[in-house]
């Protein structure tokens, strides 16, 4: 793992990286090989912060991955079913105060 980052639980169903220039080549590359290897790991999100937009791995029955790219509008569906808005995700993320 990165130094900095923890181990916090054991057998992640999903994780989700909020992607930034500084990470970003590590989370999709040398990061997303080892998440690949937990046999538990069923759904990775990148969330973008610059931008409306979420790219949604997903594991399929076989073992290969899925991947889509969302955007504002879309919805994230998980391998349990569970749903979200990707306007939710963002939701007020990008209201800064001109002022």
């Amino acid at each position: 793992m990165e130094p900095g980052t923890r181990d916090i639980l054991a057998n992640p169903s999903v994780i989700v990286e909020v992607l930034s220039p500084s990470a970003e080549t590590y989370d999709r590359g040398e990061k997303w090989e080892a998440y690949q290897g937990l046999p538990s790991l069923t759904d990775y999100l990148l969330v973008g912060q610059m931008s409306v937009r979420v790219e949604h791995y997903h594991r399929e029955e076989y073992g290969s991955w899925r991947y889509r790219v969302l955007q504002g509008g879309d919805t994230i569906v998980l391998a349990n079913g569970a749903a979200l808005a990707v306007d939710a995700v963002y939701e007020g993320a990008f209201d800064l105060d001109a002022g």
